[in-house]
Formats: structure tokens, sequence, C-alpha cells
């Protein structure tokens, strides 16, 4: 077998066009992690939290108000559902339901299809980075719960709010609460009831 002087030559052609074929791919992986990562940076975070209605009640403390009737035993309270967008780009809420419910466990899984809807229609929120306003959006509502607490059981808020951000991506940001000695906590334990999509 006789070697051709120009067999180096090929084999260096070859091993070029091999380089540049590599680094063509990984461009375009860059390429596409760069804008994922720009999507991230300047999308919507819409934040959902729970606090006392101020407007009814001054002193700025949840009120729990416990009935009885012939209709049966209920716990109310004055709460505010809060959401902000915390993000660098507009968010539109399009759906935000909310539940007030005495339990003795709550289901790993959320069911928010039993939540009272909050507001109907489409919410345009604001970014607080620009200053865009408005950015916080406050639903007032009367929470209304079956029952009392009692030992053995827990008094939650918990539920859903679903926006739309600049890139037509639907988004989620759940909540939840427990109400105890007549403050709002954050419940542990159940990580899908506080989690942002």
């Amino acid at each position: 077998m006789t070697v051709t002087p120009h067999d180096w030559i090929d084999y260096i052609n070859a091993c070029s066009t091999a380089v540049i074929g590599l680094f063509t791919i990984l461009l375009f992986i860059g390429v596409v992690w760069q804008v994922r990562t720009s999507k991230t940076i300047e999308r919507a975070w819409v934040m959902a939290d729970v606090e006392p209605d101020s407007e009814k009640w001054r002193d700025r403390k949840l009120h729990v108000l416990q009935g009885s009737g012939t209709s049966g035993n209920t716990t109310a309270i004055y709460a505010v559902l809060v959401c902000t967008n915390t993000g660098k780009s507009p968010a539109w809420l399009d759906e935000m339901r909310a539940k007030f419910e005495i339990v003795t466990a709550l289901p790993p899984e959320p069911d928010f299809q039993s939540a009272e809807h909050m507001e109907t229609g489409i919410v345009p929120l604001g970014m607080v980075e620009g200053g865009a306003v408005p950015y916080v959006q406050r639903l007032s509502w009367i929470a209304v719960a079956t029952g009392h607490e009692e030992l053995g059981k827990m008094a939650v808020i918990y539920g859903v709010v679903k926006y739309r951000a600049i890139f037509q991506n639907r988004r989620v940001a759940t909540f939840a609460y427990r109400v105890a000695n007549g403050h709002l906590r954050r419940l542990e334990g159940y990580p899908k009831y506080n989690a942002s999509t």
C-alpha cells in the first residue's frame, strides 16, 4: 500500500471539519440556553399572599368569627388575597381561587376546583422593577368555613393564582396558610400548596 503525500492534508481537513461542526453544535446549545435564561430573568413572577383585611379591622389583626345557628356551625375571617408581580415584565391574572376550611389533614396534592372564584375576568399587573403600576392587586373577601377549629383540626386558607406572562406561558402560584391564634402562618409540610411555576 502506497501512502500518497496528500493523505495527511485530508486528515487535517477532516479533523478541522469535525472541530467546526462540534463548535457549531456547542454554539447552538449556548444560544438556546441563553434565550431560556433571558426569558426566565425577564418574565413575570407573581407571588400570592393572604393577610388580614385592614380596611375592615383597623388593628391589622386577623379576626376569627365563630357562629352557630339552625344551618350549623361556621367560622369566618375577613381576608385579603394579595397578588404582587415581582418580575421584570407585566402579567395578566386570569384565574384566582381560594378556599377556607377546617380539616383534620390536607391531601398531598391540592384540589383547587372546589375553591371559590375570587375574580372573574382578566386583571393586568405591572411590575415592581421599572415602576409599572399597579403591580399589586388586592382582593378582599369574607372566607367562611363549615365548623369550628377544635382538637385534631386546623383552619387553613389555600388557593391558586393562574396568570400569563409576555412569552404567552401560563404560570401558576399557589398559597396556603394556617389560621392559628388569630394569626396567619404559611402552611408547612405541604410543598405543593406553596409553589410557583
